[in-house]
């Protein structure tokens, strides 16, 4: 691939990420013109893109409280408990992760693409550990 090629790949990568303050609107429209897409398909793909981002939040949050039970013999009762700093915030609902402890473990969910929480089920992504 040459340097042209490259530096043409990394523009449109650059184009392809939404802006920092852009709304998902402004996003969907501008992208979806460039590529003659509807804006609820780029919607959609950047629900999906959120969705993968949750999924890795999920994973690291988990391997959190795995050390935060190390160290105290038990899991937090809240996500606050991880400190200052965790992200623990839910692109999908735009609230905080859903996380309840219970009988030495717990269960760390996402309202997943829908938005809704349906209790684990349908959309939602969920870690569960104990039980």
């Amino acid at each position: 691939m040459g340097t042209g090629t490259g530096k043409r790949k990394e523009a449109v990568e650059a184009f392809l990420k939404r802006k920092p303050g852009e709304s998902v609107e402004a996003y969907s429209v501008r992208v979806s013109d460039m590529f003659g897409l509807l804006p609820e398909q780029v919607r959609s793909y950047d629900r999906l893109l959120e969705a993968r981002e949750v999924q890795r939040k999920l994973v690291l949050l988990a391997v959190r409280l795995e050390q935060y039970r190390r160290k105290n013999g038990a899991f937090p009762m809240g996500l606050q408990e991880l400190g200052a700093g965790v992200d623990t915030s839910d692109p999908l609902s735009g609230k905080g992760l859903i996380y309840y402890p219970a009988d030495g473990g717990y269960t760390l969910k996402s309202v997943g693409v829908n938005g809704k929480d349906d209790g684990g089920k349908a959309d939602d992504l969920v870690v569960s550990v104990g039980k």
